[in-house]
C-alpha cells in the first residue's frame, strides 16, 4: 500500500494540511509527508519564463522571489518554523527538504531520506522549469509509480494552459512523451 505524501512547493504550509486532511476523510492512510521547498520564494529565473511569456502573451502571474515562506511568517528559517508546527500539530510525520530543486532533487536525496513510492504528490511549483524538474525527479526516481495520484495548483496559470503550450500543462506534456506515460486524466 501507498502510504506516502509529496508536497513539492510548501509555501505556508497549507496544502499539507488541506491534502493530508482529505486523503485521510477519504481513508487513505498517509503515515509520511515530505515536503521540498526553497522556502525562499521563486527562484530568480521565473523572471526569464515572466519575460517570455509576456513577450509572447502579455501576462504572466509569477516574479522571481514571490512566495517566500521566511518573508511571508518574518522569520529567518521559515523551515524551522513549520517543521515545528507540522511536529506538533499534524499525525504524520513531516519532512521537509530545504533547498533549490536542482539541488535537492537528486537519487542522493532518494537514498538519504529512505523515500518510498508515492501515494500522493501535489505539485504546486508555479513555473514551467520547476514542473520540469519535479516531474523528471518523481518519474526517473519512481516515487511516481501505478497508483499514484498526482496534483498540480498551478495547471492553468498561463495563457496556453488548454493547448498543453507553456507552464505546468507543457512540464506534463513533456514528460508524458518523455516518459512514456499511460496517464489516466
Amino acid at each position: 500500500e501507498l502510504t506516502t505524501f509529496y508536497q513539492f512547493g510548501v509555501y505556508k504550509g497549507g496544502s499539507i494540511v488541506t491534502a493530508f486532511n482529505a486523503l485521510k476523510a477519504v481513508g487513505k492512510n498517509i503515515d509520511m509527508i515530505y515536503g521540498f521547498d526553497s522556502f525562499e520564494g521563486l527562484p530568480e529565473r521565473t523572471n526569464e519564463e515572466r519575460q517570455a511569456a509576456l513577450e509572447k502573451h502579455g501576462s504572466y502571474e509569477w516574479e522571481g522571489g514571490q512566495y517566500s515562506s521566511d518573508e511571508f511568517y518574518g522569520v529567518d528559517d521559515s523551515k524551522k518554523f513549520l517543521q515545528t508546527v507540522f511536529d506538533k500539530y499534524l499525525d504524520p510525520e513531516v519532512k521537509l527538504v530545504k533547498g533549490w530543486f536542482a539541488d535537492t532533487l537528486n537519487h542522493n536525496a532518494v537514498k538519504k531520506y529512505n523515500l518510498k513510492p508515492a501515494a500522493y504528490i501535489d505539485i504546486d511549483v508555479d513555473t514551467y522549469t520547476s514542473s520540469v524538474e519535479v516531474l523528471d525527479f518523481i518519474f526517473s526516481e519512481g516515487i511516481a509509480t501505478i497508483g499514484t495520484v498526482i496534483g498540480f495548483d498551478d495547471w492553468g496559470g498561463t495563457p496556453d494552459w488548454k493547448q498543453w503550450g507553456d507552464g505546468v500543462s507543457k512540464a506534463c506534456r513533456e514528460a508524458i512523451e518523455k516518459y512514456e506515460l499511460n496517464l489516466t486524466l
